[in-house]
C-alpha cells in the first residue's frame, strides 16, 4: 500500500505502508497505521510554519478502581511524564469517587458525577520545583451508548493550588471539556482476550485564570486498548497537544504525546465467594 503526501516545499513523499491483512482479530490495523502516521505529519508540518517550541513527551499511568455498589466507584491514578528533550519529570498521585445513574430521558444513556484530587509534583531541570494540589469537579455522559459505539462528553472544573519551592503561590481556576468517541470489536479468536477498542478524543482547556506553567489549549488524538477477562485493561494512546506556557504569553508548544495507560478493575471479593 502506498500514501503519497504533498508537503510545504511541493515535493512529493512516497511512503511504503506495511501490508498487513484487513483485519488482525477484528481491528482494521491499516486504518490505525495510516491515522498515526498523518498525526505525526500533521504536527510536524504545523511546528514548520510556525516559531513555537515542539516537545515530544512520555506519559505511563496505572488507573486502578473499585465498584462498591451499582452507584458508586472509587478510583486512582499514579503517573510518570518526561519531556524530550529533557526539560522537567512529573510525578502524578490521585484518586476520586464516581456516583453512577441511568437518566430518565433514555434507557441506553448514562451519566456520572465525579469529584476527586490530584497531587502533581514537577521537578524542573531548568527552573525550581513545583507542587500543584488540584481539587476537582466534573460530570459524564455516555450517549449515544451501544455495544460497538459510544460517545461520552465529559466537563470538569479544577481549582490548581500551586507552590514552588523557593516559596512561590499561586491559584488557577480551569475548565475542560472532552468529547470521545469509542469503537468495540469483539475477539472471538482468543478466549484470553475480551475485546479491542479504537477511542478518538478532543479535549479543550479554558484557562480562567492561568498559572505560570502548564496552561493547556487542547488535546486531540486516536488510541487503541484492549480489555482482557482478568479487569486488566491496557491502552496506548498518541495525542496532539497545543499548550501556553501562561495566559499572557503569546508563545505556544507543539507536543508529541506518546500514554501508555493500564487500567485495573479489582475485583469485588464478596461476589466472587
Amino acid at each position: 500500500m502506498l500514501l503519497t503526501i504533498k508537503t510545504a516545499d511541493e515535493e512529493i513523499a512516497i511512503v511504503s505502508l506495511p501490508s498487513f491483512d484487513a483485519e488482525v482479530m477484528g481491528m482494521p490495523i491499516n486504518s490505525l497505521f495510516v491515522i498515526f502516521l498523518l498525526l505525526n505529519i500533521f504536527e510536524q508540518a504545523i511546528c514548520q510554519q510556525t516559531n513555537n517550541i515542539f516537545t515530544k513527551q512520555l506519559w505511563l499511568d496505572f488507573n486502578p478502581e473499585y465498584t462498591i455498589n451499582s452507584k458508586f466507584i472509587l478510583y486512582g491514578r499514579s503517573d510518570v511524564r518526561t519531556i524530550f528533550p529533557q526539560a522537567l519529570y512529573r510525578f502524578v498521585v490521585g484518586g476520586g469517587i464516581a456516583y453512577k445513574r441511568k437518566p430518565y430521558w433514555n434507557k441506553r444513556a448514562e451519566d456520572e458525577f465525579h469529584a476527586g484530587i490530584g497531587f502533581f509534583y514537577t521537578l524542573n531541570l531548568h527552573n525550581p520545583d513545583r507542587l500543584e494540589i488540584r481539587p476537582y469537579q466534573g460530570y459524564r455522559l455516555r450517549y449515544p451508548n451501544f455495544a460497538r459505539i459510544q460517545v461520552q462528553n465529559y466537563v470538569r472544573l479544577e481549582e490548581r493550588f500551586e507552590f514552588t519551592v523557593n516559596g512561590g503561590e499561586e491559584f488557577g481556576l480551569r475548565l475542560r471539556y472532552l468529547v470521545q468517541g469509542t469503537f468495540h470489536f469483539k475477539n472471538s479468536n482468543n478466549r484470553n482476550l475480551k475485546s479491542f477498542y479504537f477511542p478518538v478524543s478532543a479535549e479543550f482547556f479554558f484557562n480562567l485564570n492561568g498559572t505560570d506553567q502548564f496552561n493547556d489549549l487542547i488535546r486531540v488524538g486516536p488510541g487503541l486498548g484492549c480489555l482482557f477477562p482478568s479487569g486488566w485493561r491496557p491502552e496506548f494512546d498518541l495525542k496532539f497537544h497545543r499548550t501556553r506556557g501562561t495566559v499572557d504569553e503569546k508563545f505556544t508548544t507543539s507536543d508529541l504525546v506518546f500514554r501508555f495507560r493500564l487500567f485495573y478493575k479489582i475485583p469485588d471479593k464478596k461476589k466472587e465467594q
